[in-house]
């Protein structure tokens, strides 16, 4: 994938000011990745979501934050099968707790 590193950033994220690599840190990047995605990991999973949402495993209670990018607006979501959700509100709540998952969530 050959892209700069504003790739990483999402609407109301600070933007890095170039390309170098040290400038590349986790105030420039607005996702999260989650750890562990097998063959076996159900489609549905959640393979990226924006950091506006506060979660450091897919078991614990998911807390949307004030922060960038989208604030309390909702959250976005890549899932396994390469389709993206966008999620407000109590619909958050339901999708994690109906994955069933424990996996770890690297934040930036």
């Amino acid at each position: 994938m050959n892209v700069t590193f504003e790739f990483f950033s999402a609407a109301g994220s600070k933007r890095p000011p170039n390309n170098a690599p040290e400038n590349f840190t986790s105030e420039y990047n607005a996702w999260c990745i989650v750890a562990d995605i097998t063959s076996d990991t159900s489609d549905n999973a959640p393979v990226l979501f924006t950091k506006n949402l506060m979660l450091n495993s897919l078991d614990e209670q998911p807390v949307l934050t004030d922060s960038p990018p989208f604030g309390k607006q909702g959250v976005i979501i890549i899932q396994k099968n390469a389709k993206a959700r966008i999620l407000k509100g109590a619909d958050i709540e339901s999708y994690f707790t109906g994955l069933v998952m424990t996996n770890k969530v690297l934040r930036p």
